[in-house]
């Protein structure tokens, strides 16, 4: 999106019409992880629930945790970066209406899409040295991830 952008600001597209195109293109990986998680659900359980530590009961808890709080979380979680990608898939298992997902889930893609879209049409003349410093943000994202692996697997141990 933030190229997209760069090409509004060069005139070769309208904001508009990116905006489209990326809310079209979110909410079709989002139904794709959305499907996943809503016909692939019990086999995954089956075959991967003890390597995840999913079992029947906590899928069960997740379903109702979803059910309860699923409305908000949806719009909420596909604002987040990183989190975004993986919010479809609980809501396919959590047997989410379809309709009510894909209305949720453009609901908090859009802001997500117009922002990064209006920030590189903001950039202008500037994207490419922007650009050449994003990889920081990417360092940044592996280091914090990697950091909540480490944080979460210790509190394992301990907790043992």
């Amino acid at each position: 999106m933030l190229l997209a952008g760069f090409d509004v600001f060069k005139g070769h597209f309208e904001i508009l019409a990116i905006v489209l195109v990326g809310v079209a293109g979110d909410l079709v990986g989002a139904t794709v992880a959305y499907a996943i998680g809503f016909f692939g659900r019990i086999e995954i359980l089956h075959q991967h629930g003890r390597k995840l530590h999913l079992t029947p009961e906590r899928l069960e808890r997740a379903e109702r945790w979803f059910a309860r709080y699923g409305n908000l979380a949806v719009p909420v979680c596909r604002v987040l970066p990183l989190v975004r990608a993986y919010m479809s898939f609980p809501a396919g298992a959590a047997r989410m209406r379809y309709g009510r997902f894909l209305a949720l889930s453009a609901l908090g893609g859009v802001p997500w899409i117009v922002f990064w879209g209006v920030l590189g049409r903001a950039l202008g003349a500037n994207y490419h040295k922007v650009q050449d410093n994003l990889h920081y943000v990417d360092i940044a994202a592996v280091v914090l991830i990697a950091a909540a692996i480490v944080y979460f697997v210790a509190r394992r141990v301990r907790l043992r």
